[in-house]
């Protein structure tokens, strides 16, 4: 360990402070750009089973303003769908995308193309009545049997003032199209953008262990930190050689973790296609 021995306390030059500095920062940065919230207790690994499900699911397409898009796929048994598990589902969903995507507001696509209306009404209802962040519009593929599309055309007519948030109807995927690009929709609807929800959980909860991970190092940092500016070099040449010795096993393991966690960082470059934020370079990060 590159120590000097200046009085009775032990230091390090000020070049491996900063470096050590600069990667505590890329830490917390890392921790709160993956987890968003501190205080969040909902993680992918908690709601496996509602979210396996996949009665809705966040591909990572946008709108044209970066609005972070949630898809409603086609799912006949929604409404036996249990309340809490459709807020747990939604209420993750929202926390996937930065703060700053999510601040734009979301645009939610229901496909209902082979539902009924009974079915399409229960599900607007249950997202106008209940959404946890800014819901910009509701795009909605309206049921395609001639009559259930003509009951969705009278229907919603007479229950537009039920729904809280601005609903727009339409009669086909080119009709959505119209709305968003197809390079930001998933294949089943017509969109040209690949999507595998099973791998996607698997991204989430991998890349939530990996900030969990980070939280522990940032953590361990801190501790030794705070123990070199406090330690005292004892009188004593071989008490003093043996707490040398100890704090430069520390250093060591915490070197080792960092290399471990250098290597992880620069693997997040697939955290795009779990709709998180971009990975950013060094410099970068220890600027946040």
């Amino acid at each position: 360990m590159d120590v000097q021995n200046r009085g009775k306390t032990v230091s390090i030059p000020l070049a491996e402070a900063e470096k050590y500095y600069l990667f505590f920062r890329r830490c917390q940065w890392l921790h709160n750009e993956i987890m968003q919230k501190e205080s969040s207790s909902l993680f992918a690994a908690d709601i496996l089973t509602e979210l396996k499900k996949q009665f809705a699911f966040l591909s990572g397409g946008r709108g044209q303003d970066g609005s972070p898009i949630i898809i409603f796929p086609e799912f006949p048994s929604f409404c036996e769908i249990e309340d809490q598990d459709f807020r747990n589902v939604l209420t993750y969903l929202t926390s996937v995308p930065s703060l700053s995507a999510a601040g734009v507001g979301f645009i939610v696509v229901i496909d209902r193309r082979q539902d009924r209306w009974t079915c399409l009404k229960g599900t607007l209802l249950r997202i106008s009545g209940w959404f946890p962040g800014n819901l910009r519009f509701v795009l909605v593929l309206r049921p395609s049997a001639i009559l259930q599309r003509t009951l969705s055309d009278v229907f919603f007519k007479l229950h537009r003032d039920d729904f809280k948030v601005p609903v727009i109807m339409l009669s086909s995927v080119t009709d959505l199209h119209s709305y968003i690009e197809r390079s930001q929709l998933t294949q089943e609807l017509d969109g040209s953008q690949y999507y595998c929800h099973m791998t996607w959980i698997s991204l989430r909860t991998d890349l939530e262990n990996f900030a969990a991970s980070v939280k522990r190092m940032a953590q361990r940092l801190q501790v030794f930190g705070r123990e070199l500016a406090e330690t005292e070099l004892p009188n004593n040449l071989l008490t003093t050689r043996n707490l040398l010795n100890a704090h430069a096993s520390k250093k060591d393991s915490l070197k080792l973790e960092k290399t471990v966690i250098d290597i992880s960082f620069f693997h997040t470059q697939w955290s795009d296609q779990v709709g998180t934020a971009e990975v950013v370079t060094d410099d970068e990060a220890g600027d946040v």
